[in-house]
C-alpha cells in the first residue's frame, strides 16, 4: 500500500526537464492568452535555444499545433531536425522519421 497523500506510481508524471521555470514560465502565460502568436513562438523558441532537443521539439510541435500553416515555424523546425542527424548515416531510421515530417 502506498503512503497517503502519494500518488500512485503509474501515474504519468512530468518530467522535471519539462517545468517550466525562470523566463519560460513568462512565455507559457502569455501563450495561455495569445496561442497564435508567430512571434511569441519564436522569441520561446529563441530563449531555450539552449535547452536539450527533446524540449525544443516539444515546444516546436506545440507551436506547430496552433499554427499549423506556419512556414516559418515549419522551416525552423525541420532544419532543426534535419542537422540533428546529418552525422547519422543516411539508412538511420531517424532519416525516415525526419523525412515523413516532410510529409
Amino acid at each position: 500500500a502506498e503512503p497517503p497523500g502519494d500518488a500512485p506510481a503509474d501515474v504519468a508524471a512530468v518530467p522535471d526537464a519539462f517545468i517550466p521555470e525562470g523566463e519560460a514560465v513568462v512565455y507559457e502565460e502569455e501563450l495561455l492568452q495569445n496561442p497564435y502568436s508567430i512571434k511569441l513562438w519564436i522569441r520561446y523558441l529563441q530563449i531555450k535555444g539552449g535547452a536539450p532537443f527533446s524540449q525544443r521539439k516539444l515546444l516546436f510541435e506545440r507551436a506547430l499545433k496552433a499554427l499549423p500553416g506556419s512556414f516559418k515555424l515549419w522551416n525552423m523546425y525541420l532544419r532543426e531536425r534535419r542537422d540533428k542527424i546529418k552525422h547519422k548515416c543516411i539508412t538511420d531510421a531517424a532519416y525516415e522519421s525526419l523525412n515523413n515530417t516532410f510529409e
